[in-house]
Formats: C-alpha cells, structure tokens, sequence
C-alpha cells in the first residue's frame, strides 16, 4: 500500500492549465521507494504512453522486469492490456534514435584509447614517432574533448580545459620539451599550452564526429549525445508521451539538454541531489541548482525511508542540515526490529562529545601523507548512541580501522546479535564489506587487508574484473622493460616508468591507476 506521501506525488501533473508540457522535479531522499514510484505511475495511466529512462544498463533490465510483471499483474486483473512503457539508458535512446550505427558503421563504442590519440597529435604535429607525444598532453586532450562532449555548448573553447592543475602542469612540461626537440610550432595558432590543447582538442573531435574519418576507431557514448543535441533532430512519439528519467542528479549537460530542452514532451526528473556521485562525468545540480524552463512549481518530495528506522534518520538528518542546510527531514521507517548502529570517524584523542568538523573531514582532503605514513592512523570508529545514549552491548564501543584505507576491523569472534540481520555463526556471509565508489579504492583496501592477515572476497563486474586483471598484466610487462603494445593500447608510445608514475598521478582514476 502507497503511503499518503506516495500517493500525493503519483498523481502529479504532466501537462499544464493550457496545455503545454511540464517538468516535474520528484526529489526522493535515501531509500525512499523513488523505483517503486515510477512503476506505480506507469501502471495508473495505462493511456499515456512512457519512455522511462534509467541511469546504466543493470538497472534498466532489473526494472523492465518489473514493469513486465505488473503489466501481467494488471492485465490478469482486467486494468491494463497494452505495453504502455519502454525502458532504456539515454545512451541506448539517443543511439536509436540517431541512428548511430547507420551513421558509423564500424566504429567501436568507447573511449579513444591513449594509443590512438599519441597516433593522431603526432600525425597532426608531423613528428617521427608517437612516442615523442608525452602521456600528460594525450590525457589532457582526451580530458578536453570529454569535457565539451559533457556540456550543452556547441563550440569547444578554452572553457573545455582540463579542470586538474596538476595535469595541465605537467602536459605544460612535456610540450615545453617537446617544442625544444622539434624546434619549430606544433600548431599555426597556438603559442601557449594552452591554446595547443584547445586546438589538438578540436583536430581529436573533428575526426570523432567525421563517420570517413581513418583516425579515429572509436566513438564515445557522450560523442553521440553531442552529436545528437547539436542535430536538428528532437525526440518525438507517434502517442502521447511522458519520459520518467531515474537518477536525474546525475545527468550532464548534454544529456538534460536531449532530453529536455531539445523536445516539448512532459518530463519527470527523479532523484536525490545529496546522492550526485557521477561529477566526473560532468553531471552539474540538474535536481537543485539548474534553472529549467516549463518547471512544475509544486513540491514534489518523497522523505519517508524504507531502508532505515528512525534512529538512523536521525543520524542522518542532523548531517543534512549541518552540512546541506537542508529544510525538508527524512522520515525512517517504522521498524520493532534492531535499529542498527552507527560509528564515526573520531581522533584517538578525541570523544563524540568533543571531535569538530574539521576533525572527522576525510583525511585524504588534508593532502597526501608523507612516504611511510597513513591517514587513518590515528583514527578510530566510535558508536553513536542510537534508541539511548550508552552503545549498544551487542556491538562494539569502539573498531579499528586500517591506517591506509580507514576499512573498518571487526575484533575476533564478533557476530551479529539474531535480531539484527541473517548474520549467524553459520552464515556464508562475510563479516565485514567495504563498499567503494571505486574499481581502484577496492583493490586498494583488499590489498591493505591482506597485507593485515584478512581473507577478502571482491565483487566486479566481470567485464570490469576482466579489464583489471589485463592491465595488472600489461603493467607487470611494462616495468619488465616490454614497450610492443598495439596503437590502441593506453600504454602504447610512453617511453619510461618515470613517465608513467607522472600520469597515473596527475590522472587518478583511469584504468592505469587502477593497475
């Protein structure tokens, strides 16, 4: 059954007093049932037609199942007959709709490797060898075509740059050495680093957009996103229409610019700005801080959690408003079981009482620690009082935690009380699991971990579990002295380890840092 909150958003106006198309802003706090929602809308209007877009593809198949069985549900129960709904990524929309294949037979989709950039800056610059383009000046380009390709402008201009300091330092350095070795201008117009990357940026883009192109084997997904915002096309239906868009607080320019500006069908955005995790794929506050046109000016807010109790909302709203300035409050749910627990990050030399913010910041913000030393080592969990002000017995006053990566330790023999979870002396489960935004920060704290004694088991995507292994390899060749990797390869072309210890830093989270 819909509580009075859900059954008040489901009802929410598509088209206005005079007809015209609106946007509707569904702001949906943690574990607010916002999926739940978007089914219960696609089942209640059975004549309007929609084109429920979903942030990546596991999530798309998971709720076209669903949508599936409701649709079964309902027309066993006589309330709806037709499919009434499609469920797609913006990607798979756009490339359909755009004809994608059609326009670039043959290309790959995904990023242009390393490899092949090194290729095209030297052909373009006329050297001898690919190997003379430094890594740093390849990221730097590749970074400045994505940058553009992220937003709604249609010229790439110096706006586009890379946003690291550290990076454009050091394509800065190698195309100061690099001019010194060609003694001559590597591009008509440009005199600084700068103005070189810009314009290599716009040589790289020209020759993605161009179907003939030779160049360039690949195609980005945010390439054809661009392409299509920048076309005359708009999305349009033979029915009338409604696109439900999940995880709005996550999109980029470019693909809130296909997917509202560049069409006058109604659109429901569905998201939490707290939850926005995708930054480096540009998204910008398309929930809080975007202006948009045709905006339904009603609150539409879904604050009751099922994910937690009341005691963990508590938690969570006062974060919400000391840091967030948050004015609406989540409402956990109404649970008898265990409330859970909650720790901090506290200092040693410090209680819940007396820590500060600038105490429990994220250690890494505080800058890189010196060689030898960690970040977390003089840290520690402490549980918070939840349902009363002493900790829970069942469950440790105080953890651990490793001094790298700050991964919680669980003291020996600790299990988890029986109304507390299916955690049992007999359960196949793991004790402890460290969930990470990243491939990289998970290899990370599993190395740490073993180096600790701890048995780790690690969950990837296998395609993505397959990728780290191969580049583990290829590292592993490198450092051996091995320099015979193909023109698409990201390590094809860098002449040192000096080289490339200065590009995983300067780039970070790339599939080398990964390795």
């Amino acid at each position: 059954r819909l509580t009075p909150e859900q059954q008040r958003v489901s009802r929410l106006p598509f088209w206005g007093q005079n007809g015209e198309a609106l946007v509707a802003r569904l702001l949906a706090f943690a574990g607010a049932a916002k999926t739940t929602i978007l089914r219960h809308i696609v089942s209640s209007y059975p004549d309007i037609f929609f084109v429920v877009v979903m942030f990546n593809s596991a999530v798309q198949v998971a709720v076209q199942a669903s949508m599936r069985q409701d649709l079964a549900r309902d027309r066993a129960a006589g309330l709806r007959q037709q499919e009434n709904f499609e469920v797609l990524t913006s990607h798979a929309l756009v490339s359909r709709r755009f004809r994608v294949n059609q326009k670039f037979p043959g290309r790959k989709r995904g990023d242009v490797p390393a490899g092949v950039i090194r290729t095209f800056l030297a052909g373009r610059w006329r050297l001898k060898e690919a190997k003379l383009v430094p890594s740093s000046v390849v990221i730097a380009v590749r970074k400045t075509v994505e940058r553009y390709m992220m937003s709604a402008d249609s010229v790439l201009d110096k706006k586009h740059l890379v946003n690291s300091s550290k990076l454009l330092s050091c394509a800065e350095e190698g195309l100061a050495k690099l001019q010194s070795e060609v003694q001559r201008p590597l591009e008509a117009f440009a005199s600084s680093s700068e103005q070189l990357i810009v314009a290599a940026a716009r040589g790289l883009w020209d020759a993605i957009r161009d179907p003939k192109s030779t160049e360039v084997e690949h195609l980005p997904h945010n390439a054809y996103l661009k392409l299509y915002a920048l076309s005359k096309e708009v999305l349009t239906f033979p029915r009338r229409t409604v696109l439900l868009v999940d995880e709005a607080q996550d999109l980029n320019a470019v693909t809130a610019q296909v997917l509202i500006d560049k069409q006058e069908l109604p659109v429901v955005l569905v998201g939490d700005p707290r939850q926005q995790i995708y930054a480096f794929n540009g998204a910008f506050g398309l929930m809080d801080r975007v202006t948009i046109a045709r905006l339904y000016e009603g609150e539409l807010v879904l604050r009751q959690t099922f994910r937690f109790g009341p005691e963990i909302a508590a938690a969570v709203n006062t974060i919400l408003k000391a840091g967030h300035q948050e004015p609406r409050y989540v409402v956990g749910r109404d649970s008898r079981s265990h409330p859970g627990v909650v720790y901090a990050l506290v200092p040693r030399d410090k209680t819940l009482d007396t820590v500060t913010y600038e105490d429990v910041a994220k250690p890494s913000r505080k800058g890189r620690p010196a060689a030898g030393t960690a970040d977390y080592r003089n840290l520690r969990l402490l549980q918070c009082g939840l349902r009363r002000l002493v900790p829970d017995a069942a469950f440790p006053v105080e953890l651990e935690v490793t001094p790298l990566r700050g991964v919680a330790i669980l003291p020996p023999g600790f299990q988890l009380p029986p109304n507390a979870g299916a955690g049992s002396s007999g359960s196949s489960l793991p004790r402890l699991t460290y969930v990470a935004r990243t491939n990289a920060a998970l290899i990370k704290a599993a190395l740490e971990l073993v180096a600790l004694g701890f048995t780790v088991c690690g969950s990837f995507a296998g395609a993505d579990w397959d990728r780290v292994l191969a580049n583990i390899e290829d590292i592993v060749k490198f450092l051996r002295g091995d320099r015979s990797f193909h023109r698409g390869h990201e390590l094809h072309g860098m002449r040192s380890e000096e080289e490339l210890v200065k590009l995983v830093e300067a780039e970070g989270t790339s599939n080398l840092a990964t390795a």
